[in-house]
């Protein structure tokens, strides 16, 4: 007889949901390791909510890993290399040709309205 393996998903509705709010902190968070205090701060705005991010992390490894004393997480998948910020602050995806771009060719020009984060034309994919 097998044992069936208890699916996350299944067990918490709301599971799925908190798997993207947590990829998307913490893909875009400037430092890519935090207590489970942090990162409930940083999505949930709540760190009593600590040990419910902890079990998340802990249930999902194909996202997230654990460091070696398990106190804190860090996102297996990770924006921080695909995202820059314009010169008004705003958050643009770069392309994979801006990626591999040499490093001698010069930053593309900021084609945003002064006034908005939204682009013009290529939607802010280059």
């Amino acid at each position: 007889m097998t044992e069936e393996k208890k699916l996350p998903y299944l067990d918490d509705p709301q599971r799925l949901g908190d798997v993207i709010a947590a990829i998307q902190a913490m893909g875009t968070y400037k430092f890519y390791k935090q207590t489970f205090e942090g990162w409930a701060a940083r999505i949930a705005a709540d760190t009593s909510k600590a040990d419910h991010w902890k079990k998340v992390f802990e249930e999902h490894p194909e996202f997230f890993r654990l460091d070696t004393d398990r106190k804190m997480a860090s996102l297996v998948l990770s924006m921080r290399g695909y995202l820059t910020r314009t010169r008004r602050g705003c958050l643009e995806i770069l392309s994979p040709l801006r990626i591999l771009r040499p490093l001698s060719t010069p930053p593309s020009i900021c084609t945003q309205e002064p006034s908005t984060c939204s682009t013009k034309g290529d939607g802010g994919y280059r």
